[in-house]
Formats: C-alpha cells, sequence, structure tokens
C-alpha cells in the first residue's frame, strides 16, 4: 500500500541529506543577493532571479524559474 503524501513529509529531510552530496553539478553562477544555505542542489538549467533566499536541503529541478524576491524554506524538492 502507498504511503499518504503527508507521510512522506518528515521523510524528506533524510533522503535530501543523503542525496544531495552524491549529485554533481550545482550551478555555480549564484548572483550576489541570493543566500544559499547548506546542502543545496540547484540545477545549472535554474533561472535565478537577482534576489532570493534558499534554505538549507533544497532540490532545486531542471528547468525551474525563480522568481525575485523568493523564500525557499528548508527540506523542499521543486522541479
Amino acid at each position: 500500500m502507498e504511503e499518504e503524501p503527508w507521510l512522506w513529509l518528515p521523510k524528506i529531510e533524510g533522503a535530501l541529506k543523503a542525496v544531495i552530496p552524491t549529485l554533481s553539478g550545482t550551478k555555480q553562477d549564484i548572483p550576489p543577493n541570493v543566500a544559499v544555505g547548506k546542502n543545496v542542489y540547484i540545477h545549472p538549467s535554474v533561472d535565478l532571479p537577482h534576489m532570493a533566499t534558499i534554505l538549507d536541503n533544497v532540490y532545486i529541478g531542471e528547468g525551474t524559474k525563480l522568481k525575485p524576491g523568493a523564500y525557499i524554506r528548508q527540506n523542499v524538492i521543486i522541479g
């Protein structure tokens, strides 16, 4: 039986902490006014705004576009 989505939430942090360090090719050209926390993977194709905050344990996948002032909380998978 599959788990309900709300039961996945407590498992996201552990999964991201295990997977993100194994990924290569995270985006390198981060604008100066974009604050990035620990254990964050940003696909090179991601369109970052001139100003944003990305907290710890975040995966931002291919083709994602963030808008100016974005605030990405911890333990999030996007795209």
